[in-house]
């Protein structure tokens, strides 16, 4: 895991998923990333969304699942990088501008907020 995907983990010790087989395609991540989730396991679902990502550095779907992970945890500022790092990819995103606009808010940050939401 590179530096810049270190960055949008913030779980627990991720060795025992390093110890296991690596997805090796995006599309492998992800799906391992949902049933992560069907189980509630959002430790492992984000850092299989973060692999889908590290194999496809356009991988806005995996960004947008960061940025949703990390808001459920109420860690706001991780989410945002995750959706502003999505809208670098497609800024026409509708899902990472609404994310970043409900931070926003969280933030008291109305104008912001309202530009996002008109991004829309």
């Amino acid at each position: 895991m590179t530096e810049e995907q270190s960055e949008l983990y913030d779980g627990k010790p991720i060795l025992a998923y390093l110890a296991a087989k690596q997805a090796k395609t995006p599309r492998e991540a992800m799906q391992r990333a949902r049933n992560a989730m069907a189980e509630n396991n959002l430790d492992k679902a984000l850092y299989e969304y973060i692999r889908a990502y590290e194999l496809d550095d356009k991988h806005t779907q995996a960004l947008l699942e960061i940025g949703n992970i990390h808001y459920l945890r109420k860690n706001y500022k991780t989410a945002y990088l995750a959706f502003q790092k999505a809208l670098s990819i497609d800024e026409k995103l509708v899902s990472a501008h609404q994310g970043t606009g409900l931070i926003l808010l969280r933030e008291k940050q109305h104008e912001a907020a309202q530009d996002a939401f008109k991004r829309l």
